[in-house]
């Protein structure tokens, strides 16, 4: 009987407990691969589009002096009608893997559109809202002006809006790259890297294509590793060159101390907000004001 709105909260702060625990955690699964039938499996995914199971959060990002809002990032959530809210890690592989992925991203754009209106009203200031989009609707024909329409139709400017894909995809950039991140820059989005732990870019190759910033993940490595080592030194290279640096899951004091030996730009993580509701968001971003 609970509303969305409860459910996304107490679901996320359940993820934060399980995190923290770490070695005790653990979480249910989606169900979409508990069944051998693919059709049913693939028609269950259609049916989160289609049924309106999709919903989502947005986790607020601040400048690395905790002071100042620096946007908002949409985070999505499947509201499952017999299992409750699934997140993403749990049903965006097999979504990937039926080459869904497409469908999922201009669903949460059009949404982000439909929302910020909404959000807008409750600020005074400029917002930008971090939207997170795959290779593979990245790198489709015609994405750059499927977006432009979208945006157009929703009176959305491209400057309150910030793209955010995997550096993956300079590993194999094409012929038109270079012209989609023109075309996107112009409209005035602003297009962030994100690097995982594994990966290795060249921070030529972002400014290039460019990137305005850089992305890591908190939560992918642990704080004194060589991973760690290896990415605080590509963000000090990152920046050198004039890059943005955010960092994400930033969930303990121990990432602080670590982040501010390059002095990250902009932070998101549990340690300052839980993602919240559309609703709970408002009230936050008119509490600012």
């Amino acid at each position: 009987g609970e509303s969305k709105d409860a459910l996304i909260e107490r679901a996320d702060s359940a993820m934060y407990k399980v995190k923290k625990g770490r070695k005790n955690g653990f979480c249910f699964y989606s169900g979409v691969h508990e069944t051998n039938d693919e059709g049913e499996s693939k028609g269950a995914l259609f049916d989160v589009l289609e049924l309106n199971q999709l919903v989502l959060a947005y986790q607020p990002l601040l400048s690395n002096d905790k002071k100042r809002l620096a946007g908002l990032e949409t985070l999505l959530r499947w509201q499952h009608p017999s299992k409750g809210l699934i997140f993403p890690d749990e049903f965006l592989p097999i979504v990937r893997d039926y080459g869904l992925m497409p469908h999922i991203d201009d669903w949460v754009l059009k949404h982000v559109c439909s929302d910020f209106d909404k959000l807008s009203n409750c600020f005074r200031q400029e917002l930008r809202i971090g939207v997170n989009v795959s290779i593979e609707r990245f790198i489709e024909v015609g994405f750059v002006d499927s977006l432009e329409l979208i945006l157009a139709r929703n009176q959305f400017s491209g400057k309150n809006l910030q793209l955010e894909v995997s550096t993956d995809l300079l590993k194999n950039p094409g012929d038109n790259l270079r012209e989609k991140m023109d075309q996107l820059v112009n409209s005035g989005v602003k297009i962030i890297g994100e690097i995982s732990a594994k990966q290795t870019v060249q921070i030529e190759d972002l400014k290039k294509y460019h990137f305005d910033g850089i992305k890591i993940d908190c939560a992918e490595f642990a704080v004194g590793s060589d991973s760690a080592d290896q990415l605080i030194e590509m963000a000090a290279q990152a920046k050198k060159a004039g890059l943005k640096l955010t960092a994400k899951n930033v969930d303990s004091e121990q990432h602080c101390e670590w982040l501010n030996r390059i002095k990250f730009d902009v932070v998101q993580g549990f340690l300052y907000y839980h993602p919240l509701s559309l609703q709970s968001a408002k009230q936050m971003l008119s509490d600012l004001s």
